[in-house]
């Protein structure tokens, strides 16, 4: 939804909430999907930050078109029932509910929450979700646009998905209470290896009883807002640095299969450069550059495969063209496995635009029984390989295969 709908939008209610600051509530509904999702708009005149709140429980608040709102998931929330702290604070929260077909926590819906505050308040925007929304928070964390200024708050998170996590390269701050043993604090922290900075506080103290205790810092309401408010005052500013972030995709070369093998993923890096599968795969010196999630309309996702047909030897292949990707998704001899990372699609003339560069696709054509691809930015190698008998795979008259960041 572009900003000109958003004028558009159905205002149910509205009242002032507060003596001691110029705070508004609203209760909105945003068109989305075809559907409305509800939320609790609480914003003082010229807030400092935004804060979109996914509830945990089953994620209903129930808000009626007075504002009033009629479920426990609302009474025991957070930063629900600490919204006049957050407001007074400088912060606007959107208190968001079930959307109009009863779903909770889609992507789509909490993109355009999250939009509709950003056409209202320019400024950098955090995410908070946890328990049973800290899978649903997580995912619109790792993938988001990457030059969305959006970080990330996690409370009493649930285990983490670690792949997931691993891919959130966002501010994110982490809150438990040690004695809530429905809590994975400290695991959903160190899985966060991409974030750019990261910090995890436990609160002691409070109440083991009333609105699920320890699990939502019962009798800790102050300690809960200001460590939040703390972390949000400190790297609000980084989030208005707007520019894509990159990672890096590291090559690794198996000399007994004479096969290459590329990744992004931080943990994989980390394991094979410990020496994973006994030191057989070593790092070639060769890198390149790609996004680790979405940073454009003209980022494209890259599906990864992985194929043990071809015992005893195995493959991976990597695909950003959607309908190569769907086939393989449809067969039997490939595993889809994830998205590897975000790359650019070429021009029709099979050039890259300003800011881009060349990548390689080349292909062993099945030398030594198995299939093999090698991905490269080097015209080198390129030249290399094709005289070692390698195909390339990409324009016919420029060879590019697609773009990644310079």
């Amino acid at each position: 939804m572009n900003i000109a709908i958003a004028g558009a939008l159905l205002i149910s209610a509205m009242v002032a909430t507060s003596s001691m600051a110029a705070v508004t509530t609203t209760v909105v509904d945003v068109p989305t999907r075809g559907v409305t999702q509800r939320f609790l708009y609480v914003h003082p005149d010229a807030p400092a930050a935004n804060i979109i709140v996914l509830p945990g429980g089953d994620g209903i608040l129930g808000i009626q078109n007075d504002g009033t709102m009629t479920t426990v998931v609302a009474a025991c929330s957070l930063f629900g029932r600490n919204r006049q702290a957050f407001a007074d604070h400088g912060f606007a929260l959107a208190l968001v509910d079930e959307a109009s077909d009863g779903f909770v926590w889609d992507f789509s819906d909490m993109l355009e929450v999250i939009r509709y505050m950003q056409a209202r308040a320019n400024v950098p925007t955090w995410v908070t979700g946890g328990s049973m929304a800290t899978f649903a928070t997580s995912n619109l964390a790792a993938n988001l646009l990457i030059d969305m200024p959006v970080g990330a708050i996690f409370w009493s998170p649930a285990s983490p998905n670690l792949r997931q996590v691993a891919l959130i390269r966002r501010p994110t701050f982490v809150i438990y209470h040690p004695l809530d043993t429905g809590q994975s604090g400290p695991a959903f922290f160190a899985a966060l290896t991409s974030a750019p900075v990261k910090e995890i506080a436990s609160l002691i103290g409070g109440r083991s009883a009333g609105c699920f205790g320890y699990h939502l810092f019962n009798g800790l309401d102050a300690e809960f807002v200001a460590a939040t408010a703390d972390f949000i005052d400190k790297y609000n500013d980084m989030l208005e640095d707007g520019s894509p972030q990159t990672t890096v995709a590291v090559e690794y070369y198996y000399d007994v299969w004479d096969f290459y093998f590329e990744t992004s993923f931080p943990d994989e890096i980390a394991a094979l450069d410990a020496g994973a599968f006994g030191g057989a795969w070593k790092r070639t010196g060769q890198t390149f550059k790609v996004w680790p999630s979405a940073s454009s309309a003209s980022a494209v996702p890259t599906c990864r495969f992985f194929s043990t047909i071809f015992s005893p030897k195995s493959s991976h292949f990597y695909t950003p063209v959607a309908t190569e990707c769907a086939g393989l998704k449809a067969g039997q001899a490939w595993q889809y496995e994830a998205i590897a990372f975000y790359i650019q699609s070429a021009d029709d003339n099979g050039l890259c635009t300003s800011g881009m560069i060349a990548l390689y696709r080349l292909y062993n054509n099945g030398m030594g029984g198995a299939p093999n691809h090698r991905y490269t930015t080097s015209l080198t190698i390129l030249n290399q390989m094709l005289a070692a008998g390698w195909l390339f795979e990409g324009n016919g008259n420029t060879m590019v295969f697609a773009c990644v960041p310079q």
